[in-house]
């Protein structure tokens, strides 16, 4: 079976190793003056859930080194540069320290501003920079995985695997090297850092990315952080699935809506939460989830849309007779829906909208592949592998789709590198557990270098269906269950990702 002589190496549970980090030692010197003079910090985190899980991190972390002097930068609007208000604040309330998580390695005005006023800067990053670590003032301690990479020559002459985190995994890092050099426990903010990777879609296989999965695993449910365990059902589990559909949509839906009410007093306050406010807040989050995903289902069946051989193409600005697409920020769901069409013509897509001059877009393949560095070539593109946005002016709209219209003509798909492995040929019965469960904890650190595992089965009569209360579909596989969004006739072929829940879960692609 081909799948084994790939994932072989990732089956193995491996411990979590501390990374050499070239700018710790200043670091820990900004963190011990904070810790042992009571300086007064102003916490700043990005628009998003991994800045959510950042600020969580500080959170916890300043209360376990017992710095009270602290307060949380409050989300208004949404932006995914270094809100200028932040910067405003600290200055006008003559904080000591701003901790900037997820953002402004590159803007240098906003630094050099903060630190020529006497504030001292920490920035945690994991965006592409054009600065070196010499570039940033004395009194700015940044830690950027990509600058670190760029400044190791273990890493550039490939005697070292490449520093990849997200922001929260990143802080994660840091808490932890500093809280064993305080002789700490700061493991149980490992589900913050393993939360932020999948919700940011970050490559999970590295040997520093599956040590974090690990120790967040070992903790075990009872002991993952009340802020994640709100999160969590009676029918769902720590881990990939859970992050990826049930907790960072709620998440993204407050972000895409602006409605940040219940993140600023929940997780932006430094009076840590009640359950029953947890409580509260998902819910809240849970029902502006449904209804953005309801008015995405509706723009997804009503948009303009073109299906070519390997993309579906649609033009959000098509749906303005029917909803407003400025009062209700449906422009912020070009993602959403670019991947509803992706899953209704199983084909990569792209969805785009046209505001103030601007065009706004996003591109989604639902198997990992690698589509950035292609689109790249033709266009303003930034984000990950398969999931990216697009951002272009009204003038370069017809090129763009012009070039698109060229790679789906003479592209080879194949040429993208990262296909899904599928393994064939299944029959009446599923394949033995053992099996399934080595695929589906596999899948858990697949889909951004490696290539995800894939089931190829027929539909077949004997397979029974039943429709569920939400609309989906369930089909019999042997003593298994498959999983789907649509109807799959019979004699039709089901691509079919395993996936670990509570027990080893089905879903058809």
């Amino acid at each position: 079976m081909e799948f084994y002589n790939v994932a072989e190496k990732y089956l193995c549970k491996v411990d979590y190793v501390s990374p050499e980090i070239k700018q710790y030692e200043k670091f820990k010197m900004f963190m011990s003056d904070i810790i042992h003079n009571q300086k007064r910090v102003l916490i700043y985190g990005d628009y998003d859930p991994d800045g959510v899980f950042c600020i969580l991190q500080w959170r916890a972390g300043l209360r376990m080194f017992n710095v009270s002097d602290y307060e949380i930068f409050k989300y208004r609007k949404r932006m995914h540069t270094l809100d200028p208000f932040a910067v405003d604040q600290a200055l006008e309330q003559r904080f000591d320290y701003i901790i900037i998580s997820d953002a402004a390695s590159n803007d240098m005005e906003s630094i050099k501003k903060l630190t020529s006023f006497g504030v001292r800067v920490i920035i945690v990053d994991h965006h592409e920079c054009k600065y070196r670590y010499a570039d940033y003032p004395n009194d700015c301690c940044i830690i950027n995985t990509v600058m670190e990479n760029r400044e190791n020559e273990e890493v550039l002459e490939g005697r070292q695997e490449p520093f990849v985190l997200s922001g929260g995994a990143l802080v994660f890092v840091l808490l932890h090297k500093l809280a064993e050099d305080y002789r700490i426990p700061c493991h149980h903010l490992a589900p913050f850092a393993v939360s932020s990777m999948y919700a940011d879609c970050v490559d999970m296989s590295s040997t520093l990315a599956r040590g974090l999965y690990f120790m967040a695993k070992d903790l075990g449910e009872k002991f993952i952080p009340s802020e994640v365990d709100a999160f969590l059902s009676r029918y769902t589990t720590f881990n990939r699935r859970f992050i990826e559909f049930e907790m960072t949509p709620k998440l993204n839906a407050a972000f895409r809506m602006e409605r940040f009410n219940y993140l600023n007093d929940n997780f932006l306050s430094k009076r840590v939460p009640t359950r029953g406010e947890l409580n509260i807040m998902v819910e809240a989050l849970r029902e502006l989830h449904q209804y953005s995903s309801e008015m995405v289902g509706k723009a997804t069946d009503i948009i303009y849309h073109e299906v070519k051989d390997n993309f579906v193409i649609g033009n959000l600005n098509t749906v303005n007779e029917h909803i407003d697409v400025r009062a209700t920020k449906l422009y912020n769901y070009t993602g959403l829906i670019a991947n509803k069409l992706a899953e209704r013509y199983k084909k990569s897509a792209v969805v785009y909208y046209g505001m103030d001059g601007k065009i706004k877009g996003s591109f989604r393949d639902l198997y990992g592949r690698n589509y950035l560095n292609l689109f790249q070539s033709f266009s303003d593109s930034q984000g990950h592998p398969s999931a990216f946005g697009i951002r272009l002016n009204a003038l370069q709209i017809t090129d763009f789709l012009h070039s698109i219209n060229l790679v789906d003509r003479d592209f080879a798909i194949k040429d993208l590198g990262n296909e899904p492995l599928i393994e064939g040929n299944w029959g009446a019965e599923p394949p033995d557990d053992r099996i399934l469960n080595d695929m589906a904890m596999y899948n858990e650190f697949a889909g951004v270098k490696l290539p995800l595992v894939l089931l190829e089965v027929y539909k077949t009569q004997s397979m029974s269906e039943t429709r569920t209360h939400y609309g989906t579909y369930v089909y019999r596989w042997g003593d298994r269950n498959i999983n789907s969004k649509r109807r799959i006739i019979n004699g039709s072929k089901m691509l079919i990702r395993p996936t670990l829940g509570k027990g080893v879960r089905l879903y058809a692609l």
